[in-house]
């Protein structure tokens, strides 16, 4: 007779979830959704699509014109380093004010 399958203690998938919310996104994790979140939630805002894959995204002066633009390829899983770091140099924004918003509030 063979033994009962292993089961996982009931609380193993939340510890797991909340092992995964505290890690950090840094320069590595990164996802169209927290791009476009970050650039929003910093002034930025939609204004083409892109031919191909992807749209521009605009941070305009007060009195309306168009300071800053950065193109955000569209991307299913994470951004390389080299195309998050493209983005940030692009949107004027200092590196550690990206990874400051990328680290998870401390509990």
């Amino acid at each position: 007779m063979l033994p009962p399958p292993a089961t996982l203690p009931a609380y193993v998938p939340s510890r797991l979830g909340d092992i995964l919310r505290g890690m950090t996104r840094k320069i590595c994790n990164w996802t169209y959704r927290n791009v476009t979140d970050f650039l929003a939630e910093n002034g930025f805002s939609f204004s083409e699509a892109l031919d191909g894959s992807g749209e521009s995204w605009v941070k305009c002066a007060r009195n309306g014109e168009p300071i800053t633009f950065v193109e955000i390829p569209f991307n299913l899983a994470f951004y390389s380093k080299k195309k998050l770091q493209r983005m940030i140099r692009q949107s004027g924004i200092p590196e550690e004010k990206w990874m400051e918003w990328a680290e998870p509030p401390m509990k």
